[in-house]
């Protein structure tokens, strides 16, 4: 039988270090403006999460928005947002160095190599899952980018957030949940 997911605090997040990293970090907005973009999304995916992205460092997330950067937590650790954890169990030194490296490099790449690939969003939606303009991303396809640099057979084309979601399941014994901040959760566990 496996553990409880655990609930994570924002202090739990901000306490996360090297040694836990990297993680993959699935994501989904609340509320607010965005919002009505995340759930359009989510009901088109049949899932929980909007968004996907990375924690290479401690306290921040390298995220591919309108372009690829890293950003600190806190753009994430607040009300508006439900994030789901996930590590890798099988990773050694090497696979991590090659992902971080994979990371560091779309980093590195110019403006233009980091924008966001808004036709693959009409893709997604549509099913031709092959509409994209060529060298751009969005953010579940750079995240499943950063884990095929690590030799990880990860074989699903243009993934989605639920994607993502459903092979980090469908391999436990590669993947494990490490925690979901959810102020939700944190409020009902406060009463």
């Amino acid at each position: 039988m496996s553990e409880p997911l655990r609930i994570l605090t924002a202090d739990e997040v901000y306490a996360i270090n090297m040694v836990d990293l990297p993680l993959i970090v699935n994501s989904d907005k609340l509320w607010g403006w965005w919002s009505w973009f995340a759930m359009g999304i989510r009901q088109h995916t049949h899932g929980f999460y909007s968004h996907s992205m990375v924690m290479e460092r401690p306290g921040h997330f390298v995220s591919q928005a309108w372009t690829l950067k890293r950003i600190p937590a806190d753009r994430y650790v607040n009300k508006q947002y439900r994030l789901k954890f996930w590590q890798p169990t099988m990773w050694g030194v090497e696979e991590r160095q090659r992902f971080n490296t994979a990371v560091a490099n779309a980093l590195n790449q110019g403006r233009w190599g980091r924008r966001y690939d808004w036709p693959a969003i009409g893709g997604q939606l549509t099913g031709l899952r092959w509409l994209q303009i060529p060298r751009r991303q969005i953010c579940s396809t750079r995240v499943a980018q950063f884990v095929r640099a690590t030799g990880e057979p990860f074989d699903v084309v243009q993934p989605n957030p639920e994607d993502l979601e459903s092979y980090f399941k469908d391999h436990p014994d590669q993947w494990q949940p490490y925690g979901v901040y959810d102020p939700n959760l944190l409020q009902e566990r406060r009463t």
